[in-house]
């Protein structure tokens, strides 16, 4: 169990959640508990939902997370009780938020004067949470919702269980399939962008931001050193990847698929997108990226 929490999901906090949700099921998500939602929660069938599950734990029990005895975190801060409470706009807001979901990715769109992204967990455990936290070196205010900014910029916040949305699916990703499964393009949930690698952020040091995630319940899946360095990691709820390269525009969602030119192909044919090859030479972390509204980066790469 990741020590942020026992839930999550991505928050994208955008000034209109309707356009950002058009731009959503515009390339295969669909709000949570409409029809062709329960298609997305197996596409599979059960044994092979489980043996995904069966890895998603393995992960979260091999952390390296030692909630008594871990060194401090170098990097991140936490908002002040007084700083949270002022913060009314924030991009896990529940008023005015879409909750989608392709099978792979758990997103939620919520109102924000300030468009940005956080990673979200729902946790029984705000006050142990908050405890290893400080004992990081970091500075919690814990009058409620936890929040900090990680390294590579990414936001970070943890809310009660009884914020939690009445469902959170369970979306598969990359690192999740047994090998067996990998080349087979039926267990890719989303028909046009595959399946979720991780959320990725550029970073300046991979090395020191690589040992920041690892304090906070973090476990090294992959990494990949020059010409392109970057390496990814998940704490069995969210997979983020961290990019020491100019090869992405932004923070953003890596998919992946075999048969990522045919995708490609069916996105294109779609009216509305602002899809960009990669133009960068020789080696690199992605083939095409479609540029959302606000900010919001999706990264498409085929192997």
């Amino acid at each position: 169990m990741s020590i942020l929490g026992e839930k999550g999901l991505l928050s994208f906090g955008v000034t209109d959640p309707a356009a950002a949700s058009a731009f959503f099921r515009n390339i295969g998500f669909h709000s949570v508990g409409e029809a062709g939602f329960a298609e997305r929660l197996n596409p599979a069938g059960s044994a092979f939902h489980a043996a995904c599950r069966e890895v998603s734990e393995r992960i979260q029990n091999s952390s390296p997370m030692q909630i008594d005895n871990s060194p401090p975190v170098a990097a991140g801060r936490f908002n002040s009780p007084e700083e949270a409470s002022q913060d009314e706009d924030s991009p896990a807001q529940d008023a005015g938020s879409l909750n989608l979901f392709d099978g792979s990715s758990v997103l939620q769109c919520s109102r924000s004067d300030v468009p940005g992204v956080e990673l979200v967990y729902f946790s029984s455990r705000i006050r142990e949470t908050c405890d290893h936290l400080q004992k990081q070196g970091l500075r919690p205010g814990c009058g409620g919702d936890i929040r900090f900014q990680a390294s590579g910029g990414m936001g970070v916040r943890i809310r009660p269980r009884d914020c939690e949305p009445s469902v959170i699916p369970m979306g598969l990703t990359l690192h999740q399939l047994p090998v067996d499964g990998v080349l087979n393009t039926a267990y890719y949930p989303n028909p046009f962008c595959g399946i979720l690698v991780a959320f990725i952020c550029p970073v300046e040091d991979l090395q020191e931001s690589i040992s920041c995630w690892e304090k906070i319940g973090f476990l090294l899946l992959e990494t990949h050193r020059g010409p392109y360095p970057h390496a990814v990691l998940s704490d069995g709820i969210h997979s983020i990847g961290l990019h020491e390269t100019g090869d992405i525009n932004g923070c953003g969602l890596l998919y992946a698929a075999p048969d990522m030119k045919m995708r490609l192909a069916r996105l294109e044919a779609k009216a509305g997108l602002d899809i960009r090859a990669c133009t960068q030479a020789g080696r690199r972390t992605y083939d095409a990226s479609i540029m959302g509204p606000e900010g919001i980066w999706i990264y498409l790469t085929g192997f």
